[in-house]
């Protein structure tokens, strides 16, 4: 058996929903069923003494398949460190803005409720010239850029309406921080891995039964406090945070 068939009656049908009445020896119940879980429905044109002459057939509920992939604009939270170089801590403060790219594969039990591979990944460029760097040494050029992704599972909630869906899902992961600097031609790279949690939010309207476009926002959190540099680990007096806001459009691709 593939679905729940309800015998009723059938009072009012629109693109939405149905409203429907069950009689059960002298009580009456009035209900109504969103049209996306019905299978289908048929009223009979002769209702006999009961008053019972319409069948609702319920949809099985089916566990489904969803991708989505969206890129944006991404800016990075919190205290930046503080020089006293004009230079310095401008580049710092442009460092905060980051193109974002953003992806999930869910695996849905039911209509609610799911498992999800989250991944975010935020990316951050800038180049100075004439930089004086702590101790009076002059940098002509200096660029430096920084990558902060994230990786983890997560649960997943969607809501769905005829033609919109909502998903919302929360994550904890890996976060890895990465970052180039180069003064002059000469390069180091700096990394470290810690744990981060990452949520995100997003709307879509459906297209077709299998593809849909909409926009996502997330908030990725994490700190670090140290960093791997050339086989040298360097302590920080503070923490650095790696948290950061995304917004972006997206697509996505379900099964049903």
């Amino acid at each position: 058996q593939t679905n729940d068939t309800i015998h009723c009656k059938i009072l009012n049908v629109d693109d939405i929903y149905i409203k429907y009445q069950i009689q059960q020896n002298d009580t009456k119940t009035t209900n109504t069923i969103n049209r996306k879980y019905i299978q289908y429905y048929k009223i009979n044109e002769t209702p006999d003494s009961t008053n019972i002459h319409s069948d609702l057939a319920i949809k099985e509920k089916k566990s489904s398949f969803r991708i989505g992939f969206s890129a944006g604009y991404a800016s990075r939270i919190g205290e930046i460190w503080k020089t006293g170089n004009s230079k310095i801590d401008a580049m710092s403060e442009d460092l905060r803005s980051a193109f974002g790219l953003d992806g999930e594969i869910q695996y849905f039990f039911n209509e609610k409720y799911g498992i999800a591979l989250n991944v975010n990944s935020i990316y951050s460029y800038v180049e100075g010239y004439d930089v004086y760097l702590p101790g009076e040494v002059h940098i002509s050029h200096y660029q430096e850029d920084q990558r902060i992704t994230f990786l983890g599972p997560a649960f997943a909630v969607r809501h769905d309406e005829k033609k919109w869906l909502f998903i919302g899902s929360i994550g904890l992961g890996a976060l890895f921080y990465n970052t180039t600097m180069s003064a002059d031609g000469n390069r180091i790279a700096g990394s470290q891995t810690t744990v981060g949690m990452n949520f995100g939010v997003g709307a879509e309207y459906k297209i077709s039964n299998n593809f849909a476009t909409g926009i996502k926002a997330g908030y990725t959190a994490g700190s670090i406090k140290s960093m791997n540099v050339e086989g040298k680990t360097v302590k920080f007096n503070d923490l650095m945070g790696l948290s950061s806001l995304f917004i972006g459009g997206y697509i996505s691709i379900r099964t049903q």
